[in-house]
């Protein structure tokens, strides 16, 4: 609780807010895109490098999102 109360005061409170936006957004979008590369790659539609770099990519772009988020919070 003392955390939200910290917010409350704090002029930059939007950021967090935002980051946090951004973030949970990009986790769905991150199941969507592996739930439907893999339906693909179950299908045989795709392949099993393709589907892996897929996965890959986004889950890195997320991963490098998440970290330059969390340090530009300052």
């Amino acid at each position: 609780m003392d955390y939200f109360i910290e917010l409350a005061g704090n002029p930059n409170a939007y950021k967090y807010a935002l980051h946090g936006g951004v973030i949970a957004y990009l986790s769905i979008r991150f199941m969507f895109v592996t739930n439907s590369t893999f339906g693909l790659l179950v299908e045989g539609k795709t392949s099993l490098a393709e589907a892996a770099k897929t996965v890959g990519l986004m889950f890195i772009s997320i991963i490098l999102l998440v970290w330059f988020l969390l340090f530009q919070v300052n």
